[in-house]
């Protein structure tokens, strides 16, 4: 009997044997060289030379490099003159850095849900949530995959709200051929470890409009203005030299992943159509590209006969660590308690029921290798009820 990996059986593949992450090659090493040895850490040349190419990548005009991409939110909110007293509407599944932000600049988080297919913010919902306070909007392309801008940009022009992008996950995404961070006030990438372009940590704001920049050039740098004296409460949020000069190689090294992706993700839906139950989700025709950050998989438990938990715990025997997805913030007391919370059951059933993860790290990884998820979750559907029978035992 094809017995699961969970009850015992040997595993379809090793988890040790997905892509490593972060890459790196003689790229990284002679540019951290080459900084090391110029005597400039500090932003400088290297940051100038990334802040030119990374907005010529997202199609802005402007791009400014930060400490984090969570300070990048706090910069943007700050610059769209967000503060006490005012609310900024975050949609529920997303990571905490989202709503933190709008806490750390003293405004409330309004919570709402999103929409199914693309698991990004429900411009409907946007629309219910507005009230006397609300200042602003912070979209979030879970995956990469890009939230309707066309209904959301209306809703935005219509209640005099500020678009602040949350694009920590959207490095080369594009909606209806235009790259993520030219439609809206700015958007905000983040560069840390876990992301498909990563310096161990760091941050870009990019925005079409100068004068956007300039304040958060000054923010970064202690609120400086044009006469070299503080205009404004800023901060130290500099990028340094070797951050910089890392990203560099990063992006030069990003269409060609994104590329593999894509290919992997057209192998990954093809070979989960004898799957039941799971399959790879409905692309949008005016998501005109999708780096696949996460590869989201909508999931059918009644139909394919397991629960999400277990299912996640019997892939992972199988050596294949598919993720859960995001716990909704509403569910977190600190901020049901910090703001308003709407309704939010797309949320809640994506978290507990109809959503799983496969990351940009295993996206990038061998046909062959993608094909043991196929192959991991045919067995364990084969062997269902052998599994429902061990997990009512335990």
């Amino acid at each position: 009997m094809d017995r699961p990996a969970l009850l015992g059986g040997t595993p379809v593949t090793s988890a040790d044997s997905w892509p490593a992450w972060p890459q790196w090659n003689s790229c990284e090493e002679r540019a951290l060289r080459e900084v090391l040895a110029s005597g400039r850490w500090q932003a400088g040349p290297q940051v100038e030379a990334f802040e030119r190419e990374f907005a010529e990548y997202q199609g802005a005009k402007h791009a400014i490099c930060v400490t984090n991409g969570t300070t990048s939110l706090e910069m943007a909110l700050r610059a769209a003159e967000v503060g006490p007293g005012d609310e900024v509407i975050v949609p529920s599944y997303t990571f905490a850095a989202s709503a933190l932000a709008v806490m750390t600049v003293g405004a409330k988080p309004v919570l709402v849900d999103i929409e199914p297919d693309s698991l990004g913010i429900d411009p409907l919902a946007v629309e219910s949530a507005v009230g006397e306070h609300t200042r602003a909007v912070m979209p979030v392309h879970v995956g990469g995959r890009p939230v309707d801008m066309d209904q959301l940009l209306e809703v935005a022009h219509r209640n005099g709200l500020a678009v602040v992008e949350d694009a920590a996950h959207g490095h080369g995404s594009e909606w209806r051929g235009a790259r993520i961070g030219s439609a809206g006030f700015c958007a905000s990438f983040s560069f840390q470890t876990g992301k498909s372009m990563t310096s161990g940590d760091g941050g870009c704001l990019v925005t079409g409009h100068d004068e956007t920049a300039y304040r958060l050039r000054s923010l970064r740098n202690f609120g400086r203005g044009r006469s070299g004296e503080p205009e404004r409460a800023g901060g130290n949020y500099r990028m340094t030299e070797f951050q910089a000069a890392v990203l560099r190689c990063q992006l030069g090294r990003l269409d060609e992943q994104i590329a593999r992706r894509q290919e992997n993700v057209a192998l990954l839906r093809e070979s989960l159509e004898q799957v039941p139950g799971v399959g790879v989700a409905e692309e949008d025709p005016r998501v005109t590209r999708h780096p696949y950050y996460q590869v989201v998989l909508n999931y059918d438990a009644a139909l394919f006969g397991v629960p999400k938990s277990l299912l996640l715990r019997a892939l992972a025997a199988e050596g294949v660590p598919l993720e859960s997805g995001y716990l909704p913030l509403h569910r977190i007391a600190l901020f049901r308690e910090a703001g308003r919370c709407l309704p939010c059951p797309v949320s809640e059933r994506a978290a507990d029921e109809s959503v799983l993860w496969l990351s940009f790290r295993m996206a990038l990884a061998q046909p062959e290798q993608i094909e043991t998820v196929a192959r991991a979750l045919l067995r364990i559907h084969r062997q269902r009820e052998l599994l429902a029978q061990e997990e009512e035992a335990r």
